[in-house]
């Protein structure tokens, strides 16, 4: 039996359709540079996204209404 391709894998919503442009400083992408080397980071962009998405989704959570 063949092993299934990685695209077969993938599940249509984790296609990203939707494009954003983020610029840098130089320190700040120094900052990131050093980051992904330290940790062996394959890629800056996911490492950026984890980030992004990690503060956005910690902040909405702190947000969230509660009864008391």
């Amino acid at each position: 039996m063949k092993k299934p391709t990685k695209s077969a894998l993938r599940s249509p919503r984790t296609v990203r359709h939707h494009r954003v442009v983020v610029s840098f400083s130089d320190e700040e992408l120094a900052a990131i540079d050093a980051f992904c080397k330290k940790y062996r980071a394959k890629s800056r962009t996911s490492v950026v996204r984890s980030a992004a998405l990690r503060a956005v989704m910690g902040q909405l959570m702190t947000d969230y209404p509660t009864l008391f």
